[in-house]
């Protein structure tokens, strides 16, 4: 099976190395080993990056995000969570005035 080195998965999905080791501590990702010093990871891990930056995106704590992830890597959502966060994500929409408050469409968050 092919391998990406962190420098293939930093250069692939722009998530800094810092940020991977980050992840991989947090149990979000996990690298198959290592060639030298540099971690491997599967391939795989590229859509899970996509999906931890997309659960960022939409508000999600990386504890929820983990949650998200059963052990074995498979997906486990909890649509009530889902549902909960967007029902709050639409009143703080509605609170701050739609997109005609903000210049990239994204809702700012402090």
């Amino acid at each position: 099976m092919i391998k990406l080195d962190i420098g293939e998965v930093v250069q692939q999905s722009g998530v800094p190395a810092s940020t991977l080791r980050f992840y991989e501590e947090r149990g979000l990702i996990t690298s198959r080993g290592r060639r030298g010093l540099r971690r491997q990871f599967d391939p795989g891990v590229l859509d899970r990056l996509a999906l931890i930056a997309l659960g960022r995106a939409a508000g999600f704590s990386l504890n929820e995000i983990a949650l998200m992830f059963a052990p074995e890597g498979q997906l486990r959502i909890d649509r009530q969570m889902l549902v909960a966060k967007s029902e709050g994500g639409c009143q703080d929409f509605r609170v701050q005035g739609g997109l005609n408050n903000h210049t990239d469409g994204r809702t700012n968050r402090s």
